[in-house]
């Protein structure tokens, strides 16, 4: 099971109960998790960003206090679609999610497991990126790839997949553009029997064209993509710049 797993989420109305189920009570990771959740929710705050409203202890179990969004989360959307989403939704899905990654990185944290489970989507669109308890300190000895093996399989970024990598701000960028080329092209850039392979491809394969998998996608969209999922990190876009990027690319939908 993987750690973002391990929290149990139960509704109280307007909130969520976030809190470790009684089986991992004497597991000091589920723990951790949770109140690397609430430091970084107590330092970070934006709209597009998960709200930790309160921690405490219940039974000695810790647990956080969040407010109750409505909506899914972009792996059921994906699920639940037999096509490749609206270009003006994804979007604004990925802007969105961007946004929420800018305001983090301005605060020297990285988020570390930006996947479609971890962004709500309400009904009306609005965006959150969910999950702040694999969240790193920018810079921190916890950026090293060895300490990362928690993150999603098939969303991290090349450099973490190689020995002595770092996560930096540009794998988060890296991630999101997994998740945008998923949201325009029906299907993941990269697929593979094992996870060794896929690891193998992430390191080493040029990513399709977008426009040959759909070619309705404007090739500024398909350019930003592209360069989201570039394998050298310093040659990605900040998260800022996707921001503006998306927003430009937005307008001209319309």
């Amino acid at each position: 099971m993987r750690p973002a797993d391990i929290a149990d989420r139960q509704s109280l109305g307007d909130f969520v109960l976030k809190t470790v189920p009684p089986e991992y009570a004497a597991d000091p990771l589920p723990r951790a998790l949770l109140a690397r959740e609430a430091a970084v929710a107590r330092h970070v705050r934006h709209p597009n960003l998960t709200t930790v409203l309160a921690a405490a202890s219940i039974d000695g179990l810790p647990c956080l206090l969040l407010p109750y969004l409505a909506g899914a989360t972009l792996a059921q959307v994906l699920r639940s679609n037999l096509a490749p989403l609206p270009v003006a939704m994804a979007c604004l899905i990925a802007r969105q999610a961007a946004a929420a990654l800018a305001a983090l990185h301005d605060a020297g944290w990285l988020h570390g497991d930006v996947v479609p489970a971890n962004l709500l989507v309400a009904a009306g669109g609005h965006t959150t990126l969910l999950d702040l308890g694999l969240a790193r300190r920018m810079g921190s000895d916890e950026c090293h790839s060895e300490l990362l093996r928690a993150m999603t399989p098939g969303y991290a970024a090349p450099e973490l997949l190689a020995s002595h990598g770092r996560l930096t701000p540009a794998g988060d960028v890296y991630s999101l553009g997994l998740v945008l080329f998923e949201m325009l092209a029906g299907r993941p850039p990269f697929v593979a029997a094992s996870p060794a392979d896929l690891a193998r491809l992430h390191r080493r394969q040029v990513p399709p064209d977008l426009r040959l998998l759909r070619p309705t996608v404007s090739r500024e969209l398909a350019e930003l993509v592209r360069r989201m999922l570039i394998k050298e990190p310093l040659r990605r876009p900040a998260a800022g710049d996707v921001v503006r990027w998306l927003a430009e690319i937005e307008i001209a939908e319309l």
